[in-house]
């Protein structure tokens, strides 16, 4: 497998290849060629640029919330913070889904190439998601089934947070949300910005500098810390 992910010639990057960087076109070579090998910097800067514009496509939500919560003190100082599923999943969606819109303008003016160049391929989709889903729900299961085998997991009864069954409807609403977010930060970070140094400094930057910015993307997260950044950059 890391043969495989580590070869410049596998489908991401191929699929990478597709376009053409004429955007910026400089008459002189030397400027031409430093353009060239300064893009994958503006590209990881764009990057780090497009959660920030995606965040402003959330404000319809935000007004929601505010009216939801009749313009309560608590809402004003955390507006985007809420109990309900339903309204916490909008803020996923709307936050989210602008990333793919950039992502497609981008590669579209400055590369020539198609979104779907960003690994997003259409055969055999439903069978390969399937299989995302099925292995990313084990990676998620097993460190807590090996902390409940040894003792080291405790319930806490909150009559604020839903827990048990009664959580499963407010889980299901919150999966829409979690889909969305979940696609736009690898198509962000894996099928922009890992082809984008990949194919011109190496697979091995590709893979490092697409971990750091899937790292600095959640540096807003609360009770963030150094574990917590080393994990997600690890991830």
């Amino acid at each position: 497998m890391f043969g495989y992910l580590l070869n410049s010639n596998n489908q991401l990057f191929e699929l990478a290849r597709q376009g053409s960087l004429e955007i910026p076109r400089f008459h002189g070579r030397t400027r031409q060629k430093v353009w060239e090998c300064a893009y994958p910097l503006v590209a990881f800067l764009y990057a780090g640029l497009v959660p920030i514009l995606s965040s402003f496509c959330s404000a319809p939500v935000i007004l929601v919330n505010l009216a939801s919560e009749q313009f309560s003190e608590y809402v004003l100082r955390n507006p985007t913070s809420s109990n309900s599923p339903i309204i916490s999943s909008m803020f996923l969606v709307f936050s989210f889904l602008p990333f793919f819109l950039f992502i497609w303008g981008w590669l579209g003016v400055l590369e020539h190439r198609s979104f779907w160049t960003t690994g997003l391929e259409r055969t055999g989709i439903w069978q390969k998601y399937s299989h995302g889903a099925l292995v990313g729900t084990g990676m998620m299961l097993s460190p807590v089934v090996v902390l409940a085998m040894f003792g080291l997991i405790q319930v806490e009864v909150d009559p604020l947070v839903w827990a048990g069954v009664a959580a499963l409807p407010g889980v299901l609403i919150m999966l829409v949300g979690w889909l969305v977010q979940g696609a736009a930060e690898e198509t962000l970070s894996r099928g922009f910005l890992l082809p984008v140094f990949g194919i011109r400094y190496g697979p091995i930057w590709g893979i490092l500098v697409s971990s750091i910015q899937f790292s600095f993307l959640h540096l807003l997260n609360p009770n963030l810390n150094l574990i917590a950044l080393i994990n997600l950059f690890l991830f």
